[in-house]
């Protein structure tokens, strides 16, 4: 019995998170050109100190950064978003499923705008 009830915690709490994560990368996000890289398969994610990247089978790479310098101050994300978005990423890749990422090109990167995982 109790260990039942430790797996409706826990798959409650990924339910959650996953949630949150949506909602955090919706209401995070500004509203500005970007370009969209449409459905893509993840193929690694990496975590570091002040950054997320992404990068995927067939369209390159995407980062996510706490530290931009200028003139791409304006895509610094909080180090919270970042980590929601690796999770996302790293959740996409480990179910086989595909993401949709918006991004902009500053700074000799592309920088993660708004990210999804598409079924």
């Amino acid at each position: 019995m109790n260990g039942f009830t430790k797996n409706k915690r826990r798959r409650f709490g990924v339910i959650v998170g996953l949630c949150a994560a949506l909602a955090l990368g919706a209401v995070a996000t500004r509203a500005k050109a970007s370009s969209s890289s449409g459905n893509v398969t993840v193929s690694q994610v990496t975590l570091g100190y002040n950054f997320g990247l992404i990068i995927f089978t067939s369209n390159g790479a995407y980062a996510a950064k706490t530290d931009l310098a200028s003139p791409c101050t304006s895509y610094n994300r909080s180090t919270d978003l970042v980590k929601t978005w690796y999770s996302l990423a790293q959740t996409a890749m480990l179910s086989g499923k595909r993401l949709s990422i918006s991004y902009t090109a500053c700074g000799g990167g592309n920088q993660i705008e708004i990210m999804s995982i598409l079924n």
